[in-house]
Order: structure tokens, then sequence, then C-alpha cells
């Protein structure tokens, strides 16, 4: 007998893409992603809409935003090895999971190297990026992104990982 989930049957529910244990996967887990996506727009532009960009011609403060935004994307990142981590299945990426979680570590020790204030009579009059610094840290940052979101989906928590034998079941409803 088929189990009855919310109107679908569970034979239905097997066909569909996206993992089942909704609730965990949307509130750590992608939620996570979203942030990290989000908080690399900033840290890259340091406004996270077009409009500020354009409008706000305050270096200082772009440069502020910009560090804040690595920051919270490095945070971002560690949350969502933590939080994942358990769940996948195979030692090999768990392992990779520690290893970059021990990367992060390293990289946080840089942050404060990003800064570079230039000051007038004790006070500060600008403040600018090491931009060799930033592009080295947030090249380091995509990689480690890219590989966890691989993984992450390999291991079924992003999309549904269902092997499709009839061509006909490929089409989702």
């Amino acid at each position: 007998m088929e189990k009855e989930y919310k109107y679908k049957t569970s034979i239905e529910k097997e066909n569909e893409p996206w993992n089942l244990a909704k609730g965990y996967t949307n509130d750590l887990i992608l939620s996570m992603i979203s942030d990290i996506k989000r908080y690399r727009v900033i840290a890259v532009f340091g406004f996270l809409e077009l409009n500020s960009d354009v409008f706000i011609n305050n270096k200082n403060l772009e440069s502020t935003a910009r560090i804040k935004g690595i920051s919270r994307l490095l945070d971002s990142l560690r949350t969502l090895i933590v939080f994942s981590k358990f769940s996948l299945k195979e030692k090999p990426h768990k392992d990779l999971f520690k290893k970059y979680f021990e990367r992060t570590k390293k990289i946080k020790k840089f942050l404060p190297r990003l800064k570079i204030e230039h000051s007038v009579g004790g006070k500060i009059k600008d403040l600018s990026i090491d931009e060799n610094l930033f592009n080295l840290l947030l090249d380091d940052l995509d990689e480690m992104i890219d590989n966890i979101l691989d993984i992450l989906n390999l291991s079924g928590l992003i999309f549904r990982q269902v092997e499709i034998k009839d061509p006909a079941q490929a089409v989702i409803n």
C-alpha cells in the first residue's frame, strides 16, 4: 500500500527532484547557499543592488561593505560546512569538508590584512582594500564553494539524486 504525503503518493514524491528533508534543507543548507551568493556580490561590488553601486560614490563605505561582505561570505561558508558535513555519505567528502573548514580558519586570519587605512593627522581619511590579497582570498573561497556545492548536490542535499531508468519519467509535471 502506498503512503500518502499531503495529497501525493510516495511514488509521486520519489519522482520529484528536490530533497524531501525540506525543512532542514531550506532552513539551513539552502538559506546558507543564498546568503553565500548575496555576500559574494557585496564582497565584489560593495553593494547588493546596482542602484547603490551607481549612485553611492563613497569609497570608504564601499570598501567597508566589501570587507564585511567577504567576512560574512566566509562565515556563511563555515556554517554551511558545519551544518551539512554530518549528512554526507562518503568518507572522502566528509574529509574534504573538514579540510575546507580548516582552510576557512586560515583565511579568517587574513581578513584584517585586507583593510588599508590612510590617515592624516591621526584621523582615518581614506579606507581601501588590498586588492591582490582580496582576489586571492575570493578565488580560494570560490573554489571551495564550487566543490562544496557539487558534493552537496551529489549527496542529494540540493537536488534529489534519482536514477531515471525510463526516459518518460524524466519529464516532471
